[in-house]
């Protein structure tokens, strides 16, 4: 389905796609007429060769992540901006789901969303399979700082399909179950649960019982599961200090965060173990505009103009000109604007930092900039991950003739990054 937006991101990130394979040092996936295409399962789950293009591949899928839902986003704060957004994330964040599945990353959902929502489904069993749920909780953390971290569905039918009836040894069970996800929910200092669901009985759709409460009302073991842990949860509380970082770099392998986890679990597990606390850092972690190392995606060299930049990313959640009619004009890749001759192109919009550096204000090598033409458009303000960058009313020309202009950031002198527009302005007919 995005197949056309990948080759789409290619050409805009590295120029050309044979400018993308010089880089990756292998061909870019075909399908049977020769078009580009998406990863298959086998290169996502083996490592090889191929690993600078799966990176890259995971990149486009941050980007279109982080595009698709700050739209969305926007949309619904303009009208309420009073609520949270998210939504159920399915296995978003298990690092133990097989790495061909492409579960959405945190990070490209990070800035895009106001809560982090996993599920817990894959969580479901004894405690050595419900405990990696506090790596989900710390890998959210590291690619979401500052975002809650909220189950936002777990839980586990005791119906019996065979006999057609309840079944008290799997309510039991149930129960247990509850208490050991609770345990890890609370340990892994996570900020909520949802369980699925409240009533009890077999529901016809699901042919199950997820019930938390018998229809009758009286209570299951389940339901005490929750009145145990439902003070604690909700009180409250400091995390415990991190006693050691661990490093989490995405581009050092094919499997995303499956790859991650294989990486460092064993020390995870071994500081948990002994009564540390384990957290996760982005390798990216501390870096700015003027100290980024010129690395591209994929842990390749940095070439100007003809790879994406690492740790420096961009997106535009809206970007308008004022038109000859006086209307802001909100602008897409290959839009035409018309104004009006000798009339100031004036440019206003919002950017969002979705890369690891910040970007550093001011004028002066490693100051980031937008650049419109010829115009440059000096950050007021340093701006972190998921920071905004606002902008009103910069001038980006007069018009004396019809012109192309590309629309990008970059770091001052000679680094290009994020998302680029280009458009077309034209002289207004009288």
């Amino acid at each position: 389905r995005w197949d056309g937006e990948w080759e789409r991101w290619i050409i805009e990130q590295y120029g050309s796609v044979a400018n993308a394979e010089e880089d990756w040092g292998v061909a870019v996936w075909r399908d049977g007429e020769d078009k580009v295409t998406s990863a298959p399962d086998q290169a996502l789950s083996e490592e090889g060769e191929h690993r600078a293009m799966v990176c890259a591949y995971r990149r486009f899928l941050d980007d279109l992540l982080a595009k698709k839902h700050a739209i969305a986003n926007n949309l619904v704060k303009s009208i309420d901006p009073n609520h949270f957004t998210s939504f159920r994330m399915s296995v978003a964040g298990d690092p133990n789901v097989g790495p061909s599945w492409i579960a959405y990353d945190f990070k490209g959902l990070a800035r895009s969303v106001d809560i982090m929502e996993p599920e817990g489904y894959g969580r479901v069993g004894d405690w050595e399979r419900v405990k990696p749920g506090r790596f989900t909780a710390d890998y959210s953390r590291c690619m979401a700082p500052g975002r809650p971290v909220m189950w936002a569905e777990f839980g586990n039918s005791t119906w019996n399909r065979d006999a057609m009836a309840r079944d008290s040894a799997r309510e039991k069970w149930a129960g247990d179950f509850y208490q050991r996800y609770y345990r890890m929910a609370y340990e892994s200092g996570a900020n909520g649960t949802i369980c699925w669901y409240y009533p009890g009985g077999y529901r016809w759709n699901e042919r199950s019982d997820y019930g938390i409460i018998n229809p009758d009302g009286s209570w299951r073991p389940v339901s005490h599961a929750i009145h145990d842990w439902a003070e604690k949860m909700t009180q409250p509380r400091e995390r415990q200090p991190v006693d050691e970082w661990l490093v989490a770099d995405r581009d050092a392998t094919v499997k995303g965060i499956y790859g991650v986890y294989e990486a460092v679990k064993d020390r995870y597990w071994e500081l948990i173990e002994a009564g540390k606390n384990p957290g996760l850092r982005r390798d990216g972690h501390g870096l700015t505009s003027e100290n980024a190392p010129r690395v591209a995606v994929g842990n390749v060299p940095y070439r100007e103009g003809q790879n994406p930049h690492k740790y420096l990313n961009a997106e535009f959640d809206e970007l308008q000109i004022r038109n000859a009619d006086g209307e802001w004009q909100t602008l897409t890749d290959g839009c035409v604007v018309e104004v009006g001759l000798h009339e100031p192109v004036l440019l206003r919009g919002t950017v969002g930092n979705i890369g690891d550096a910040t970007w550093i204000a001011g004028e002066g090598e490693g100051r980031v900039i937008i650049t419109g033409g010829e115009a440059l458009f000096f950050l007021p303000e340093d701006v972190p991950f998921m920071g905004t960058v606002y902008i009103d009313g910069f001038q980006i020309c007069e018009l004396q003739e019809d012109m192309d202009i590309p629309i990008q950031m970059s770091v001052w002198p000679d680094v290009m990054f994020g998302e680029k527009i280009d458009i077309s302005l034209r002289v207004a007919a009288e």
